[in-house]
């Protein structure tokens, strides 16, 4: 049966994204990420051993899918820089709430009380990470470093709507139960399986791709504004302190470091480098990165890679992206250029 692998499938997919945080991460890496991914791998396999091998106790399934959304609330937010004791404290009583929930209704024999209860946790949590990206705006970009923005919203926006379809998937296969004795419930969990596998591939080449790295312009202006001589004092600040102190180097610079850095609120920093410099903030950055890169490729024997991380890049894709747009030219391109532009001047 088409179901009895595409579980199988999902696990080792999700077992080498896992791999790859934990090989790639670094200090950098979330714990609560990484075992939120291994709790997702252990629920595909045993979905798969269910459909595929030898029914389990339904009691296990459960308890295994209701800690996920509340673990998948807390590791996003984790990645966002946002979580403390008392969000720990709280997913903690959540999942101990809604496990006691299942545990009474297997007890007390109430058929479709689990699946009403894994179904509604689903929906309310799928809904709620969709309403938390789209609905905090300009306030999203203020404490993620530049090159995280957008994975991060792309992240609880994905959470969302695959927790939803689990939880539209639920209350299908309960329905085909109830009608059929579950005569369609493998292929509804085989297709299923499809389009989670289709949405994992696509968001793991769009947190990879380089394309997508940079973050979206924090105000969007519809007409020109006009520029206030408190906004043009703002700039030369931050281009002073961006310079002197080099900041720019650190990877993990948000617009919320920065704004502590010239004091002034994000927003009041975000609109003053638009209005003045007609960029947003992370591409204001990346120039003062991307200059630099250009005196060490001028001046130095360092290596693409070597320079990229001195300066203050993350990823080569989203380094190799921006010296572009800044340079029109690839770092080793202006390297080579360069150099033959001095050996002809000497």
């Amino acid at each position: 049966m088409p179901s009895i692998p595409l579980p199988f499938l999902t696990a080792i997919f999700l077992g080498l994204i896992l791999l790859r945080l934990w090989i790639a991460g670094g200090r950098h890496s979330s714990v609560l990420l990484l075992v939120t991914l291994a709790f997702y791998c252990i629920q595909s396999i045993l979905v798969g051993v269910n459909w595929g091998i030898s029914a389990l106790p339904p009691l296990t399934l459960a308890l295994v899918a209701i800690v996920l959304p509340p673990l998948t609330w807390l590791a996003l937010k984790d990645l966002s820089g946002r979580v403390g004791m008392g969000d720990t404290a709280r997913v903690c009583g959540v999942v101990c709430a809604l496990a006691l929930g299942i545990y009474a209704s297997f007890l007390l024999g109430y058929g479709y009380g689990p699946d009403a209860i894994i179904a509604l946790t689903y929906l309310g949590y799928g809904t709620a990470l969709i309403l938390k990206a789209r609905g905090e705006g300009v306030g999203w970009a203020e404490t993620q470093p530049f090159h995280l923005v957008v994975p991060a919203r792309l992240a609880f926006i994905s959470a969302g709507i695959l927790f939803i379809l689990s939880a539209v998937v639920d209350v299908v296969v309960g329905l085909d139960f109830a009608i059929t004795g579950g005569k369609s419930a493998a292929g509804i969990v085989a297709a299923a399986n499809v389009v989670v596998l289709a949405s994992l591939g696509a968001l793991y080449v769009f947190v990879t791709s380089g394309q997508h790295r940079a973050v979206e312009t924090e105000v969007s202006a519809r007409d020109e504004p006009a520029v206030s001589d408190t906004q043009r004092d703002l700039v030369v600040l931050l281009k002073a302190r961006l310079s002197q102190d080099q900041l720019y180097r650190d990877e993990d610079l948000s617009l919320q470091s920065l704004s502590k850095t010239v004091g002034a609120p994000p927003r009041m920093v975000s609109e003053a480098v638009n209005a003045v410099e007609g960029l947003n903030v992370p591409q204001f950055v990346n120039g003062f990165r991307v200059a630099e890169a250009c005196e060490r490729l001028r001046t130095t024997d360092q290596t693409v890679t070597e320079i990229m991380f001195a300066v203050g890049f993350a990823t080569k894709s989203n380094f190799n992206k921006e010296f572009q747009r800044v340079t029109g030219l690839s770092p080793s391109a202006f390297r080579t250029q360069s150099r033959s532009a001095l050996d002809q001047s000497a």
